[in-house]
């Protein structure tokens, strides 16, 4: 296989690998082929074409010290050498495991006991499993954007905007993948019904389903800072009454470490942001590249797991080479007051403000966001605004310049993560840096002779109506819109908001609004509501609102000498006598024609 392409070796992979190796509704390379990496050493990484790559993929967080760290690597050869892989499976145990214990339990502030796992996935569940033991209480709380693995009950869904009683999370096949990137079919029927799906950073929401259903929540599971969704940052108060809360009516308060644990410093983000969870689940940067996970927390819940209250068996669990790897990790980041986070503050540093100055050098909206050790790069504005929410980020965020941006920096040698995500490393050096602000500057030159500007601003130049058809009711107004659809969108749903007083039209209103990127999907979609509805009133008045916010759109997209009288089909009384006088869809073809 020397001697193949990438393009060869992709075809083969394809055929052997269902989904590759891990597999998301959004994409993970940026490439048609596959890169094949035949070589890594700090802060690089070399394909099998012959090329050389700065890599911020980090594995997706759990390269903290880049690759093949010389005191990381030399540990884990000592144990090779002397002891295995895999001993006893959890029945037979080693000093190591007692000197990692006590150095975790010792940085981290919720750590009094320890259970090992393997992946984040295990961590959480196991979390999950010791708190509905010690409260008896069956639900858990998640919030929208977060992630906490694969298992069916953690895994995608949407906040039901409307809930007329426990607020699982709604499963929507037809969501948009940048909105619910980890919808999946396959799962159990119940599992969205093990949690209350909360939107983040609203507390009113929060206080609101802990005070009416408390008694039978056990757990609130949260990343407190969203690193797998740009960072967003939790608003100021916001943990600090999650806490309280959760003291109050007993519920078992759980912090998502696995990115942040060992990657933000040595106590995690429960240290960085001062509040102390009951327990916390760590992964990737723990063991500096090799499969390691923990849940750590107060002893009287991890206590139960000696009285065989709870089981957590794996033939895994606690194994030499995994426990080796994170004394190591956790020792070199321990070493002389934490200089490796020192270096990595300063990468970031440098990193984050020679990309922002690159991006005004060449008139490209940018921004960053993040925390020690990982940052996001969102293109569609140059705010300095701290971002919480998904409705703020909605507002600047601009994913076409920043897939472009992605692919620019891949032909130019630097590799980042799919959304925008940077992760330095210790690794990383003054020279990684330059190469990689020369890759953005000629990249952003490139994007800024195409005239980008902030998201909002209409490009004179563009047609953003891409096209239109006049079909029944799911299609009546099937529009593709450019990237600046969205905001006209929400302008528009809120002007009409007032009018969908009725319970039954919420969450239409919801889905025109939230359920996609284009406005051709979220018509779609609102008609479809529309045809749920019993009686011909109801319908009318969804119809109603829906193409009375159509037209607003159309009069600010339309350039006003179009020869389309595409407006005849947005009179709000036409559209009402179409269903009132109009019973089948025949009737309503020749309604349209005659009119």
């Amino acid at each position: 296989m020397k001697n193949e392409t990438s393009g060869q070796l992709t075809e083969k992979f394809n055929q052997l690998f269902a989904g590759g190796h891990t597999n998301y509704r959004v994409p993970l390379q940026i490439t048609e082929n596959r890169l094949f990496i035949n070589k890594a050493q700090g802060g690089r990484v070399w394909d099998l074409d012959g090329r050389e790559y700065v890599d911020y993929i980090g594995a997706m967080g759990p390269n903290i010290l880049g690759h093949r760290h010389p005191e990381w690597v030399e540990a884990i050869k000592e144990l090779l050498d002397t002891y295995s892989t895999s001993v006893g499976s959890g029945i037979l145990q080693s000093t190591d495991d007692i000197e990692l214990a006590e150095r975790l339990i010792r940085h981290i502030p919720c750590a009094e006991k320890i259970k090992t796992c393997i992946t984040g996935t295990e961590a959480v569940q196991m979390a999950l499993r010791l708190s509905r033991a010690y409260t008896g209480r069956p639900y858990f709380i998640r919030f929208s954007g977060h992630y906490h693995g694969w298992m069916d009950n953690v895994l995608g869904g949407l906040t039901d905007p409307s809930p007329t009683g426990k607020p699982f999370a709604v499963q929507d096949p037809d969501s948009d993948p940048i909105e619910d990137y980890c919808f999946t079919k396959g799962k159990a029927a119940n599992a969205n019904n093990e949690s209350f799906l909360l939107p983040w950073n609203d507390i009113e929401a929060f206080e609101n389903t802990v005070e009416k259903y408390g008694d039978q929540i056990a757990m609130v599971h949260f990343e407190a800072v969203v690193c797998n969704h740009f960072c967003l940052m939790p608003k100021p108060g916001y943990l600090e009454r999650i806490r309280e809360l959760c003291t109050k009516y007993g519920i078992i308060m759980s912090i998502d470490e696995v990115i942040t644990g060992f990657r933000v410093g040595l106590g995690g983000a429960q240290e960085l942001l001062n509040v102390t969870p009951d327990i916390a689940t760590f992964g990737k940067a723990i063991a500096g590249g090799v499969p390691f996970s923990a849940v750590m927390g107060k002893k009287e819940i991890m206590a139960q797991l000696d009285d065989q209250l709870v089981l957590g068996p794996g033939t895994f669990n606690g194994y030499p080479l995994g426990i080796r790897a994170a004394l190591a990790t956790v020792k070199i980041l321990a070493k002389d007051n934490g200089a490796v986070y020192q270096h990595i503050a300063e990468v970031q540093n440098q990193l984050e403000t020679g990309l922002k100055e690159v991006a005004k050098k060449n008139g490209i909206p940018m921004f960053t966001q993040g925390i020690p050790g990982v940052f996001f790069t969102i293109f569609g504005s140059d705010t300095e605004q701290v971002i919480y929410t998904d409705d703020q980020l909605e507002e600047f965020i601009d994913y076409d310049v920043y897939m472009q941006f992605w692919s620019g920096m891949q032909e130019n040698g630097i590799l980042q993560l799919a959304g925008g995500r940077w992760y330095p490393s210790a690794a990383h050096s003054t020279t990684d840096i330059e190469k990689t602000l020369e890759a953005a500057d000629k990249v952003m030159a490139a994007l800024g002779s195409k005239g980008i500007k902030a998201k909002g601003e209409i490009l004179k130049n563009d047609d953003p109506l891409v096209g239109y058809r006049k079909t029944w009711v799911d299609d009546i107004l099937y529009m593709e819109f450019g990237k600046l659809t969205k905001d006209i969108a929400i302008e528009a749903a809120t002007d009409f908001k007032k009018e969908l007083d009725r319970p039954e039209t919420q969450k239409a209103i919801f889905i025109a609004r939230k359920g996609a990127k284009v406005m051709g999907p979220a018509f779609s979609k609102f008609s479809k509501e529309v045809d749920k509805y019993e009686g011909d009133h109801l319908k009318a008045l969804a119809i109603t609102v829906r193409n009375k916010a159509a037209r607003f759109i159309v009069e600010k997209l339309l350039p006003k000498d179009d020869p389309t009288d595409i407006r005849i089909f947005l009179d709000e009384e036409k559209a009402v006598a179409w269903l009132s006088a109009y019973k089948s869809k025949e009737q309503s073809e020749i309604w349209l024609k005659e009119n």
